[in-house]
């Protein structure tokens, strides 16, 4: 298996640790909740989950938790699948897995990958803080 040379994963919906899904759970055997942090990036409510995208803007900040990767190949391969990303067949999937500068709330900048949403946001609202929308947080 090829080693993906970024192992750190930046999450700031469904996959954070206060849920209980399949991605949740990837995420407690293959890797380990390391800081908080936020990225440079709108949010936007795309169903019972949120999607962000990155903003030109430098004061709009979405906050997560960032976890450091075991076997990045494994729990990428899982999570690519559970985001709707085919690494194949990037313009059709929901979201698109990419690396970009995650600011650490203890003050260091690391890069990690991220899911950014891939569909047009324009019928979207935009939300400052994601919360359990969908009342059950079983799914994504």
């Amino acid at each position: 298996m090829k080693a993906h040379p970024v192992s750190y994963l930046f999450v700031y919906g469904t996959l954070k640790k206060e849920f209980d899904n399949p991605g949740t759970r990837m995420l407690k055997k293959y890797a380990d909740l390391v800081a908080t942090g936020k990225i440079n990036a709108v949010l936007y409510q795309v169903a019972d989950y949120p999607g962000s995208v990155r903003s030109p803007d430098p004061s709009a900040w979405v906050e997560g938790e960032v976890y450091l990767l075991k076997q990045p190949e494994t729990i990428l391969t899982l999570l690519d699948e559970y985001e709707d990303f085919a690494p194949n067949d990037p313009m059709h999937s929901e979201f698109i897995r990419s690396t970009i500068p995650i600011y650490l709330s203890d003050g260091p900048c690391l890069t990690g990958w991220v899911y950014l949403f891939n569909r047009p946001v324009s019928n979207l609202i935009r939300i400052t803080k994601f919360v359990n929308i969908g009342g059950t947080p079983s799914e994504k």
